[in-house]
């Protein structure tokens, strides 16, 4: 194995991971909620199901980008997939691997406090869910003592990093 398919794949599974079973961060509207890949796939249906109007709403936005965000969700939840699919065609991988990097920075740059962030980190309260999957397992919270973010966005920069880097390194092959 190639050090772009270890890379990719390693990149998938941490991709994975922080998808489906961490959380990223956790804000407080009215009750604690956690942000996580589980959260955006919940909403994403109740996006496409009639809710583009509350959303356009709640956070202030035209439907258009309602929709947009919306897309960019349904990538984020491909994209463990696509970086794994990536070990053939790399780039399929750095495709896989754009979104995760840019939400887990995003989140990252939020947490050390760039103020230009304030008003767009609301675009992830589309992404929580007051109701977790499985009580006190799925989304799993790891909290870091004095931090807003959680492990979850660490696994998600990390497996989008490591995406981009097996893709750029791998070869493919026909």
């Amino acid at each position: 194995m190639s050090k772009g398919k270890g890379l990719l794949t390693a990149a998938g599974i941490l991709t994975l991971i922080a998808t489906f079973l961490l959380s990223w961060f956790t804000f407080n509207f009215g009750t604690i909620h956690g942000v996580n890949g589980i959260g955006g796939i919940k909403n994403v249906i109740g996006i496409f199901t009639g809710g583009t109007r509350y959303y356009s709403k709640y956070l202030n936005l035209p439907s258009w980008a309602i929709y947009i965000i919306a897309i960019i969700i349904i990538w984020l939840v491909a994209s463990g997939f696509l970086q794994i699919l990536g070990r053939n065609k790399p780039k399929i991988g750095i495709i896989g691997s754009i979104i995760p990097f840019i939400i887990g920075l995003i989140i990252m740059l939020n947490a050390f406090g760039f103020p230009f962030l304030g008003y767009f980190i609301r675009v992830f309260h589309v992404f929580g869910d007051g109701v977790p999957l499985i009580e006190g397992l799925i989304p799993l919270h790891i909290t870091l003592t004095g931090r807003t973010e959680e492990i979850g966005t660490y696994f998600l920069l990390l497996g989008g990093l490591l995406g981009l880097i097996g893709g750029k390194v791998s070869k493919p092959e026909y």
